[in-house]
């Protein structure tokens, strides 16, 4: 029996280096159980599939030679995290750097989930569980975690507590927020023509982010083309963004319940503020001395 096969989706870790202490314990929100923890040369092995494997799990969004150089590289990626259902197959993975102050997330994909998904008797990997894992275990990494996302995406990670920023003592430009909100109406208005998406107004849209484009500078600076053909030429490379610790839920300094976070709302309490401490202290105190009155009473009428 494959021992990934549990009964419910599960993640296997694999990397270069101990990870012991970044997956000391797996919160209740994360739908996931750990399964396995092993070198990256195991997962080098699992991972050798076919062309039509790796474009159901990236649903075409990033390509096959890409994906397969990106976990080649060793000095690059350094960690890859497989996720399964409950049945032992494969639905997505997550391949990252990690250095001591940072982590990059170079590749996300998750396999969408069959229609009928509801009715079948077995359960599903979540891309949203497996993308909470990778903030879970970024939380302490004072730079915090990089990546370049993808058009279609940067609502989903805005919501997650992603920011158009460099460095985490830097702040986002007013704007942004807006023009991610014009972003994702932009992809829910167009959800079923999505082969007619690249319009001037997505264009337009897009601007906003414009600094953030990876390879842009380069652009300018090596081949000297500037202004709307140099964005145009880069934009599918990804735009930057960074998720710094006070937006990320499971670190010390994190955000409280809700607040950049997809569907925490419900797992995590509060943190106990000191007028809540203050307020339980002096119940407790109350509860204590009405103990005390009605066992003194007690003790007074056995006398009589």
């Amino acid at each position: 029996m494959d021992k990934h096969a549990i009964g419910v989706p599960n993640v296997s870790i694999y990397s270069t280096f101990d990870v012991s202490e970044m997956i000391a314990r797996v919160p209740e929100d994360i739908n996931l159980e750990l399964v396995e923890i092993g070198h990256i040369t195991k997962a080098h092995k699992l991972l050798k599939k076919t062309k039509g494997t790796f474009e159901a799990w990236c649903q075409g969004g990033l390509p096959y030679d890409y994906v397969k150089d990106v976990i080649g590289d060793i000095e690059e990626t350094n960690l890859i995290i497989i996720l399964r259902d409950s049945d032992g197959t494969m639905r997505g993975i997550a391949l990252l750097n990690v250095s001591e102050s940072q982590m990059e997330l170079l590749v996300l994909c998750s396999a969408q989930r069959p229609a009928s998904s509801d009715k079948q008797d077995k359960f599903y990997g979540k891309g949203s569980d497996l993308l909470k894992l990778i903030k879970f275990l970024g939380r302490n990494l004072k730079d915090g975690i990089k990546l370049y996302a993808l058009e279609n995406v940067i609502p989903l990670y805005y919501k997650f507590g992603w920011r158009f920023i460099f460095t985490c003592d830097a702040k986002e430009r007013s704007y942004v927020e807006d023009a991610v909100k014009d972003l994702a109406t932009y992809f829910e208005d167009h959800r079923f023509d999505l082969g007619d998406k690249e319009t001037d107004e997505l264009f337009g849209i897009l601007t906003g982010f414009k600094g953030r484009t990876k390879g842009l500078a380069e652009q300018i600076r090596e081949k000297g083309i500037k202004g709307k053909e140099a964005f145009e030429q880069v934009k599918d490379n990804g735009f930057e963004m960074l998720l710094c610790q006070e937006n990320n839920i499971y670190s010390s300094l994190g955000v409280e319940e809700g607040k950049g976070e997809g569907s925490s709302k419900k797992h995590h309490p509060k943190r106990k503020t000191k007028k809540h401490r203050k307020k339980k202290k002096k119940k407790e105190s109350k509860k204590r001395r009405k103990k005390k009155k009605k066992k003194k009473k007690k003790k007074g009428s056995k006398k009589t």
